[in-house]
């Protein structure tokens, strides 16, 4: 019997279950922070190269608008083919900025 009670006792101990829970838990916390910092490592770094895209667009833009500007100054000054090109895709300057063709109406 006393063999018995020895078997008995340390099965109906909580200490061993609760440990593998607590550690379990442990293990699934650990895990998911590993995968949030990943995953705003991977923020972050879309981000920067966003950021850098906008930048190589605005440069675009920029050169885009001088190049219609200089096209309606040399238009103005009495280039057929830049009155030509001018015309033909309705570029005009308005309040400072150039647009290569007019706005789309809203449906």
């Amino acid at each position: 019997m006393s063999a018995e009670n020895n078997s008995s006792s340390c099965c109906s101990s909580p200490f061993i279950p609760l440990v593998l829970l607590a550690v379990s838990l442990l293990i699934v916390f650990v895990w998911q922070l590993s995968n949030i910092s990943s995953q705003r490592n991977a923020l972050q770094n879309l981000v920067q190269n966003q950021q850098q895209t906008v930048q190589q667009a605005r440069q675009i833009q920029s050169g885009l608008e001088k190049l219609v500007n200089d096209l309606v100054d040399l238009a103005q000054s009495g280039d057929e083919d830049a009155k030509a090109i001018v015309t033909k895709y309705g570029i005009s300057r308005q309040g400072g900025a150039t647009s290569a063709a007019p706005a789309a109406p809203a449906k």
